[in-house]
Formats: C-alpha cells, sequence, structure tokens
C-alpha cells in the first residue's frame, strides 16, 4: 500500500461495515481527490517517462480532506471568495503535509506518491537522497522490508531526537538542553520552511494567507514561531503576542504582515461528511431524473 501505515485500518474498516451494512451506499473518500488538478509539471517525477507512463508512479498528495476544510474555513474568515483564495496550508501533527491551494483546489504538496517523503514527520523520514536508500541495501545490507521499516517507524523526530514521536517530548527535552531533541526540532522547522518557500511560487505571484492545523500546527506556539522566523522574504510577519495567545480559530499576523497567518482546527471528519451528502444528493437527482 501508498500508506502502510494508513491502509490496513481502513480497508479492515471498509471490510467490517460492508459485512454489516451491505444495502446502503458505501461512500469513499480520497485524501488524493483535492490534488486531482495538479498540472502535469507538478505530480511527474524526472524519472523515465515510462515510469510514469507504464508503471504509474506520479505525485498524489495527501491530507486532502483536512487542507480543503480549512482553506473553506480560512476563505471565509478572511472574507475572500473561495474562487480566488490563494494559500499555503501546514497540516502539522503526527504526519506533516505542506499545501498550496488556488480556488480551494491543492495545485501542489509535500506528500507525493507515498506518504513518507516532504517533511520529517512523528516516526517517517521525510525527503532522503535516493541514494542513500541505495547504499543501505547495495552496501550495508539492509533489506527491502528493513529500509521500510527504518524510513515509515524508525526515523523523523524519533530517530533524530532518539526520545519520542511526540513533539511535547522533544520540546520539553530541548527545553533541558538536549542536543538531539533541539537538532530534531531544528531539522523539523527547517523542513516546513523550505517547503513552505518551494510551494510560494505556485500560486502564481499572490499569497493570502499562511494557515497551520492539525495537532501540531494547531496547538503548539513554539513550533509555529520557529516556523514563521524568515519567512519575512514572503511578506509572513508573526505576531508573537497572538500566536503564544492563541487557542482557537485565529488571525495570528503582524498587523504588518502581507499575509495573514491562520490558526485553523481541522475537522476532516466534517469535509468528508460534507462531500459524502453532496454524492448522495447528486445521486438522488439522477435517480429521480
Amino acid at each position: 500500500p501508498l500508506a502502510p501505515l494508513h491502509n490496513p485500518a481502513c480497508l479492515l474498516g471498509v471490510e467490517a461495515e460492508q459485512s454489516r451494512l451491505p444495502d446502503i451506499p458505501h461512500i469513499a473518500s480520497f485524501d488524493t481527490a483535492y490534488y486531482s488538478g495538479m498540472k502535469e509539471e507538478a505530480y511527474i517525477y524526472a524519472l523515465d517517462y515510462k515510469c510514469y507512463e507504464e508503471l504509474g508512479y506520479r505525485k498524489f498528495g495527501y491530507h486532502g480532506a483536512s487542507h480543503k476544510y480549512v482553506n473553506i474555513r480560512a476563505a471565509e474568515f478572511t472574507g475572500i471568495d473561495l474562487s480566488d483564495f490563494r494559500s499555503i496550508s501546514c497540516h502539522i501533527g503526527g504526519g506533516v503535509t505542506i499545501a498550496a491551494s488556488i480556488g480551494g483546489m491543492g495545485v501542489d504538496t509535500s506528500l507525493g506518491y507515498g506518504t513518507v517523503c516532504g517533511a520529517p514527520m512523528g516516526t517517517r523520514s521525510g525527503d532522503v537522497d535516493p541514494e542513500v536508500i541505495l547504499q543501505l541495501i547495495t552496501r550495508d545490507g539492509y533489506s527491502p522490508k528493513a529500509v521500510k521499516e527504518l524510513i515509515y517507524k524508525k526515523s523523523g523526530l524519533l530517530g533524530i531526537s532518539g526520545i519520542s514521536s511526540d513533539l511535547r517530548d522533544i520540546l520539553n527535552a530541548a527545553e533541558d538542553n538536549n542536543p538531539r531533541a533541539k537538532l530534531a526540532l531544528n531539522i523539523f522547522t527547517l523542513s516546513i520552511r523550505r517547503y513552505i518557500a518551494a510551494l510560494a511560487p505556485s500560486l502564481d505571484g499572490r499569497m493570502d494567507a499562511l494557515i497551520f492545523t492539525a495537532g501540531i500546527g494547531e496547538n503548539s506556539a513554539a513550533t509555529r514561531s520557529m516556523i514563521c522566523r524568515g519567512l519575512e522574504i514572503f511578506g509572513i510577519r508573526l505576531d508573537e503576542k497572538l500566536n503564544a495567545d492563541c487557542r482557537e480559530e485565529a488571525v495570528i499576523s503582524a498587523a504588518d504582515s502581507i499575509v495573514k497567518i491562520l490558526v485553523i482546527p481541522t475537522d476532516e471528519e466534517m469535509m468528508m461528511g460534507i462531500e459524502t451528502e453532496e454524492i448522495l444528493n447528486n445521486l438522488n437527482r439522477r435517480t429521480n431524473a
């Protein structure tokens, strides 16, 4: 599976509900659908074209329900029509996705074919030079299974810090001057900053909002502060007091910030419910036509 930490449990749920409730419609909500409008140059890897054309390797993107929900709320919050709203949203939790969106649809993102690339995560490595993977197998004796275990379950914040995959534990250790905790925190936030910078050109010249969401994005003022350092070049300026005081949906940007910085609690279940209602309504209209 492309998402080995997620797909097995989801498939068990699908099978269980189909068995228990065979006579009602079953709707599948795909996190990848949010990125269905990406241009080829954004989703095709610079490998031999046959890898895409014949084998299907391409960027898909994930956490689409979260990014869609927070973009809808952010557009409402700022008073900008969603059809013209442009943002970079940072879903930062156990998994991390940075997405550029125009008109409520993803145009580029940090996650790709699978769910281990992009910024480092709780236990996932994020971007690694492919040569490192090749050397682990050909020189160091790692099996493909061992490499998969390494990059999905033994890397990221856990692998760097040696302490925990939970950022709260790492922040506490960093305050106690644990050097590897500090290193993990610096690598984590630098990588997210890099992706914000890399995705900015996908917005075609204007960024209305930088959005923070998910467990860390919503609740860690210290992490948001570290991520925003150095982004002034993009017109992104954080108000440290608003950031520290934030406890719910809020604007945390400084008065002179060109780009609004928002904290929007995500609600992926609500987004899936809204989309399910739309699908069922469309089915009913077709049935009654």
